[in-house]
């Protein structure tokens, strides 16, 4: 569920609370409230260091849904567009932290592989391949190998791990260049000291037979915008997967 849709269902009981107390939820009101909510769980945490035999984990559980769910209304308070105002923050975040490792000392910098990802769409579905090691589904691809474009490397993969021969699309049809151009880009912290920067396309099937399982022995799905919402899988990857589907339906891309 988004964010926006989560913010709407709370502020629809905060409604129903202001009616039925004939109070008025403002940001005075909606602080006190935050502050109640952050006390009742440092009350669990202060149990579980201090006092074991009355800490509750589904309490915690409860009362941090609760700070969320304050927060989400005291951000309507400040009229505040949250998910703009978290994706800036994650942006900075991201930007501080490169800063940081740019200026380590050479032996510490972490280890930075480049990937290449690709989502094939066929008839409205995206093809995925399930991830052994984070047991979650994700985009066709691998490590670039030596002197090989990431466009070629993908394409490469998609063949080992599917079966499959593909042709990668350009997601702004009216960008002509010589080389496929990239669908996104991004920088996965894989764990402390190793990260991957992935380059992600969008392909279509050209020839080929798909592969009963990978060229590793694992699942391959195909999956619906509606059945990426409900999939347990890496934000990010939902989204692009989502995105994928809709730029090949787009009337607006000349395939």
């Amino acid at each position: 569920m988004e964010i926006e849709e989560i913010q709407r269902k709370v502020l629809e009981f905060e409604k129903r609370w202001e009616t039925a107390k004939n109070i008025k939820f403002d940001t005075d009101l909606t602080m006190l409230h935050l502050s109640e909510e952050l006390g009742e769980l440092a009350q669990q945490l202060f149990y579980k260091k201090a006092k074991p035999e009355k800490f509750n984990e589904e309490k915690v559980k409860e009362e941090l849904c609760d700070v969320v769910l304050v927060a989400l209304c005291m951000a309507d308070k400040l009229k505040m567009n949250l998910s703009e105002e978290l994706n800036k923050k994650l942006d900075e975040l991201s930007r501080r932290d490169l800063h940081k490792i740019n200026n380590m000392p050479e032996e510490i910098k972490p280890k930075r592989e480049f990937l290449s990802t690709v989502y094939i769409v066929r008839d409205g579905k995206v093809l995925l391949n399930l991830n052994q090691k984070i047991n979650k589904f994700v985009p066709l691809g691998g490590h670039i190998e030596e002197n090989e474009l990431p466009c070629e490397s993908v394409i490469r993969e998609a063949k080992e791990e599917s079966g499959f021969d593909i042709e990668l699309i350009n997601p702004r049809a009216q960008d002509k260049r010589n080389l496929a151009q990239n669908f996104d880009i991004g920088l996965d912290i894989i764990k402390p000291g190793h990260h991957h920067i992935n380059i992600s396309y969008i392909g279509r099937i050209i020839g080929g037979t798909q592969l009963e399982k990978s060229d590793d022995g694992t699942e391959l799905k195909w999956f619906s915008a509606e059945e990426l919402k409900e999939l347990d899988t890496l934000e990010n990857i939902k989204n692009g997967a989502i995105k994928a589907i809709e730029i090949i339906n787009s009337s607006q891309l000349n395939l």
